[in-house]
């Protein structure tokens, strides 16, 4: 049988970021933090130590969801796989700009009822080559069957609105084309500044990301959303990460050259200026630490981080930034 682990696939991070950070798996065998078994560090003080369970607790706590805050270096990962899904397929569907709002209210009202092993997102992107808005519904399901996998697709497929530029149904679909998507989509040569945003509930979130999506400029830029139920209702183990709403907004500003990246700051700034009115926290992964650490972590694990922090890098060896609130 093969084997996978899955570090998410809207945000593929590294495996760092996977088990550091709020990386999610996309299906409803939970977080990807939570599929970190065991991690064996070194210390500040020069202690080679395994954290799990059973020993050194706050460690392990740590080590899902504490990214730069982690006190300690993570040396091996203990990792929890999963069988590889034999059900693997995509849908697709491309709406010009003047759609956004159908389509979004569309993609947003699938959600509840949507199948739970489908990873839903919608993209903002300049199309090739004539550089308009296109939005991107991207639908990604993991079945233990491709007679399932379809069966989920097919119900999504049947109540888009009409109006597409291109669309695809029921493709079949692998990681390793996902990963080489990504790296199309964000080359590692370019300029990138990127921020995000948890969306408070009972927001009108199309009218609240409307600029952020409509507002792209030229280029390789783009912007995400992507929904976090059923993960956001239920209580997750025991860890540092934390789920605060069920809306997710992310802004890449990409620039091809050095000189043009200030543009792609003032852009990403500028419009999440308007959208943090409505934010009650953002993911770490895919933002400067620039915030109060409760932000990030919520009141009560930014509390304990630090607690655990002060255990166990007391003098702030790898990291400087040690209080909870910034005057």
């Amino acid at each position: 049988m093969a084997l996978c682990f899955l570090p998410g696939i809207v945000r593929m991070l590294d495996l760092e970021g996977s088990c550091f950070k709020e990386a999610r798996d996309g299906i409803n065998w939970g977080w990807a933090a939570e599929k970190l078994l065991a991690v064996e560090v070194v210390t500040a003080q020069g202690e080679s130590l395994l954290c799990n369970k059973e020993q050194h607790q706050d460690l392990y706590w740590a080590a899902r969801g504490a990214g730069p805050f982690f006190p300690a270096i993570a040396t091996i990962f203990h990792l929890q796989l999963l069988p590889y899904p034999v059900g693997f397929r995509s849908s697709g569907y491309i709406y010009p700009a003047k759609m956004y709002r159908q389509a979004f209210d569309w993609v947003q009202s699938v959600v509840p009822t949507a199948d739970q092993d489908t990873e839903i997102v919608m993209v903002a992107f300049h199309s090739e080559p004539d550089r308009e808005i296109c939005f991107k519904v991207h639908f990604i399901t993991m079945k233990s069957s491709i007679a399932e996998a379809e069966a989920a697709l097919m119900k999504l497929h049947t109540g888009r609105p009409p109006g597409t530029l291109s669309e695809w149904v029921c493709q079949e679909e692998s990681l390793e084309n996902l990963h080489q998507g990504q790296a199309l989509a964000s080359p590692k040569y370019l300029y990138y500044y990127t921020d995000n945003a948890f969306i408070r509930e009972g927001a009108k979130v199309t009218d609240v990301l409307e600029e952020g999506f409509l507002s792209l400029p030229p280029g390789k830029s783009w912007a995400f959303w992507s929904p976090t139920y059923p993960y956001s209702e239920r209580v997750v183990s025991d860890m540092a990460m934390i789920v605060p709403s069920t809306h997710y907004f992310s802004m890449y500003g990409i620039a091809e050259s050095e000189d043009l990246a200030p543009q792609c700051r003032t852009w990403v700034e500028g419009t999440m200026a308007g959208i943090r009115k409505y934010a009650v926290g953002s993911y770490l992964g895919e933002s400067d630490f620039k915030d109060s650490p409760e932000w990030y972590w919520g009141a009560r694990n930014a509390r304990r981080l630090e607690q655990v922090r002060q255990t166990w890098d007391p003098s702030s060896l790898f990291c400087s930034v040690h209080k909870l609130s910034r005057k």
